[in-house]
């Protein structure tokens, strides 16, 4: 997911400053030529989990953010109930920005630069097993970074897949964020009230429909991040949505409900958008 500095976005037709930690695009990049990664420079290599964590220089001063992957594993996997990973993910990291941005400027040189990514594809030979690389710099929000692509690389190397956009940074968004601060997200909470009142909520199968980063607006973001929120904290008879529908994909169930159509099976006559604005308060 990339976050731009100093970025001032208008929402819900109300001003609503986000800056540097507003989340303004997501970063798995499937199409981005980085199958020739340049990791001989990498010469610092740390493991945890399935992740396989590199840098050329001393990764000592971020042990504490590094040891919280293994956490964010258990975590995920616990919530979802998703399967053992199925394959490892490359952790490439650079000393600054500067460093990313030659490095970006190579590999990545024809697409926006973004300050952390992850970037999903078959990387064939593959020394580490890995058809996933995350990519980022050392910044004052490396630990934010970290969990959010990071999250997307533990779903896809659980489910061997990719999920649907919406879902992907609405799970990333919320996983992002430490665990004290996952319901009372900075970025997202507020303008999620204020959306809500002002009807401009998306729904659920609006949300299913976008399939193309391209469409992934602030708003979108917004209201993904709001629905995994409400799914995983909300009332008990939702709670299993998310994690049923991700382990139909990881089984490759064919014509898996969406979680729309789920949702409709046990919250009917306008029931979720009032549990929603109850939720947020709303109301």
């Amino acid at each position: 997911m990339e976050k731009r500095k100093g970025e001032t976005r208008t929402l819900g037709g109300k001003a609503a400053i986000f800056c540097a930690i507003f989340a303004l695009g997501a970063a798995t990049i499937g199409s981005a030529s980085a199958d020739g990664a340049d990791e001989k420079n990498a010469n610092t290599e740390i493991r945890r989990g399935p992740f396989i964590v590199r840098a050329d220089f001393d990764l000592t001063p971020l042990e504490g953010e590094l040891r919280e992957l293994d956490a964010l594993v258990d975590e995920m996997t616990r919530t979802f109930r998703l399967p053992k990973t199925r394959e490892n993910v490359v952790v490439r990291i650079f000393r600054d920005e500067a460093t990313w941005r030659d490095y970006w400027n190579r590999e990545f040189g024809s697409l926006p630069f973004r300050r952390a990514l992850y970037d999903r594809k078959n990387y064939l030979f593959d020394r580490d097993g890995a058809n996933g690389r995350v990519y980022l710099c050392v910044n004052p929000l490396f630990a934010n970074d970290l969990r959010h692509e990071c999250a997307h690389a533990i779903l896809a190397a659980t489910l061997g897949r990719s999920v649907p956009i919406w879902l992907d940074e609405g799970i990333a968004e919320y996983f992002e964020q430490p665990p004290e601060s996952r319901l009372t997200n900075e970025t997202w909470r507020s303008a999620t009230v204020e959306r809500l009142r002002r009807g401009e909520f998306s729904t659920l199968e609006s949300l299913e429909k976008l399939s193309s980063m391209n469409e992934m607006t602030v708003v979108k973001y917004c209201d993904s991040w709001a629905w995994v929120c409400w799914f995983l904290n909300g009332p008990d008879a939702v709670r299993d949505v998310l994690p049923q529908y991700l382990n139909d994909l990881a089984s490759r169930k064919l014509f898996a409900p969406k979680p729309s159509k789920r949702l409709k099976a046990i919250a009917k006559d306008g029931a979720a958008e009032r549990s929603l604005r109850r939720f947020y308060g709303a109301l």
